[in-house]
């Protein structure tokens, strides 16, 4: 529990993860619907905000093994799966408390535009489990945090593009899409034209492959490494 409370504590007092976190998000509320679904844009360009959210949060992961704070932890009788669990925790609460925050706002602004609201907050909640479970095995890959930076920042922003994050999924060819499917952040976009589509059963596939990306990338990015 100390642990939990640590990474939280960090994870705010921080300018740039205030502003990703629970500023930027505001932007998107008011961005209409750019086809002629009645799901505005914004829903799915919140997921880009999600991904850099749980892109930065995730920094001090690889500041903790950078600056040998890892080492150190390994020395002591604290196991590196409490660490790690209490870290992945932390994140995992601060964005669940932004996907509540944003659902709720955009609910008072778009009133009967946002329907099933809670089955969007359990999409964004597994949505949110996968970003971070991405960013840990993304920044499994490197030693320093700014190289991580460096090359994270085209890869989701690319990422976003070709998946229906940026652009509805409607408007990307056919050839792109069969690529896209392999993509994590392509679920997110899915499952929310399912929701709009009324297709349940499609939703919860959705859901079902996100977990299943969550535990891959969390099996390979949770190992020791020093």
């Amino acid at each position: 529990m100390i642990l939990f409370k640590y990474a939280l504590k960090r994870s705010l007092r921080t300018p740039s993860n205030i502003i990703v976190i629970m500023i930027l998000p505001l932007v998107f509320i008011i961005m209409p619907s750019i086809d002629d679904r009645l799901m505005p844009q914004g829903l799915a360009m919140y997921g880009m905000i999600v991904l850099f959210s749980a892109f930065l949060l995730s920094k001090q992961l690889i500041e903790n093994r950078s600056n040998q704070t890892i080492v150190r932890i390994a020395s002591s009788p604290l196991s590196h799966l409490k660490y790690l669990t209490s870290f992945l925790l932390a994140f995992t609460v601060i964005l669940w408390i932004q996907n509540i925050l944003f659902l709720i706002l955009m609910k008072l602004y778009w009133n009967e535009a946002i329907i099933d609201f809670f089955v969007l907050l359990l999409l964004y909640f597994c949505y949110s489990i996968l970003t971070i479970s991405f960013c840990l095995f993304w920044n499994s890959m490197f030693k320093t945090y700014y190289t991580s930076l460096a090359l994270f920042a085209g890869v989701a922003s690319l990422m976003s593009m070709i998946t229906g994050i940026s652009l509805p999924l409607s408007m990307l060819p056919d050839t792109l899409l069969r690529f896209s499917v392999f993509l994590p952040s392509y679920w997110l976009a899915y499952g929310l034209d399912m929701v709009y589509n009324n297709l349940i059963n499609n939703v919860l596939l959705s859901i079902a492959i996100m977990s299943v990306y969550s535990i891959i990338f969390i099996m390979i990015g949770s190992q020791r490494r020093f």
